[in-house]
């Protein structure tokens, strides 16, 4: 091949590759182009229903006797006899005896007090004849009423003194007396025993320790808020409220049923929330009994509302607003008053009717009038 060949092969070949190119890009079939379909999120509803609801209140404490007493003696004596009951955990009924005292020095002291006031009356009445007669012998001889003196006005004053006095020691005997034997003040289940037959006390020693076993109580720490769902009061007597309480006991679950008696006196100064009493009957009565010690869950029944949407809790955004569907399926946002939360649920009321339809199903990312699909069987 010459030179010149060797030279121009190449051109010819580029010249005609190109060539080939704009052909084949002129003759090929065109495509027209195509928007990507926009996926819609899918949701689940569900159309909204308000019903009647009686709210109720939760919270847990500590169940305690709702009275307890420390028995001390009032006088000095020896311990003579001691009730078989008084021993911790037994029961015992309202004015049983339970410890009698040696009554035999206040007996003596009972005996001379009513000599002593015998003696006394005596000789008041003793004055009392003396001063009459000298009384007549002034009205023969005198003129005028007599004078103090002559009527025996200080003797009959300190004669009717003695006798006050003596009767105030038969008075005080008498007590001795009756301090000697020591009663239970109401029924109650014995905390603990001090004394045994044979010691001796002297006032002010502890006998033994009861707690009241007819009336248990719960004190029941609640939100401020909460009290309006309870048409409860501060400083206000509230009505009788009903109570459950819950608690496992041995493997039981325990229920008692109890009723709000009275708030407490001042909100707690480490938390802001008020305590409300609550009272059961006989907690013994019941198997298991409550006593005293038993951490309980309570729920307080409160108002009755009659209009209240109960919805999921997972519908619920920013605390206080929900997601409906319109007509054309656009997400409609709507704010709500939250009344309650429980664990599976949110009670609410306010701008809601009957009918419209709740989105279920959470959504990351809403704006409103945003267009959704509905689900397979919510279409």
């Amino acid at each position: 091949m010459t030179p010149i060949l060797k030279l121009l092969a190449p051109l010819v070949i580029l010249s005609g590759g190109f060539a080939g190119a704009v052909w084949l890009n002129e003759t090929a079939p065109t495509v027209p182009p195509q928007v990507p379909e926009t996926a819609l999120p899918l949701v689940e509803i569900e159309p909204l229903r308000a019903a009647p609801q009686t709210l109720t209140v939760t919270g847990h404490g500590e169940a305690a006797a709702a009275r307890r007493v420390s028995l001390v003696a009032e006088v000095a004596a020896r311990v003579l006899w001691v009730a078989p009951e008084l021993e911790a955990g037994d029961f015992v009924e309202a004015n049983q005896p339970l410890v009698r005292l040696d009554r035999t020095d206040f007996e003596l002291a009972r005996t001379s007090a009513e000599a002593r006031l015998a003696q006394t009356e005596a000789a008041l009445q003793l004055e009392e004849a003396e001063a009459e007669i000298a009384i007549a012998d002034w009205e023969q001889h005198g003129e005028g009423p007599p004078p103090a003196l002559v009527a025996r006005e200080p003797q009959l004053a300190r004669a009717q003194a003695d006798v006050r006095a003596a009767q105030a020691a038969l008075d005080a005997a008498m007590r001795d007396l009756e301090r000697c034997e020591v009663r239970a003040p109401f029924a109650a289940r014995v905390e603990a025993r001090a004394i045994a037959a044979g010691s001796f006390v002297s006032p002010g020693v502890a006998l033994a320790s009861l707690a009241d076993s007819a009336t248990a109580e719960i004190k029941i720490p609640i939100r401020l808020a909460e009290l309006r769902f309870l048409d409860l009061a501060l400083g206000a007597d509230p009505a009788p409220l009903a109570v459950e309480l819950r608690a496992e006991v041995a493997g039981v679950d325990a229920r008692w049923q109890g009723k709000v008696v009275r708030t407490g006196a001042s909100l707690s100064a480490r938390n802001r929330m008020v305590e409300v009493l609550v009272q059961v009957d006989d907690p013994y009565a019941s198997q298991p009994p409550l006593v005293p010690g038993t951490f309980v869950a309570a729920s307080i029944t409160g108002r009755r509302i009659d209009a209240v949407y109960t919805i999921p809790r997972a519908a619920v955004r920013d605390d206080d607003t929900v997601l409906l569907l319109d007509d054309q399926n656009r997400v409609e946002i709507r704010a709500v008053e939250v009344l309650q939360r429980t664990r599976e649920a949110v009670l609410v009321t306010g701008s809601l009717t009957d009918g419209e339809r709740l989105i279920l199903t959470p959504l990351v990312t809403v704006m409103p009038g945003m267009p959704v699909r509905l689900a397979e069987g919510d279409a």
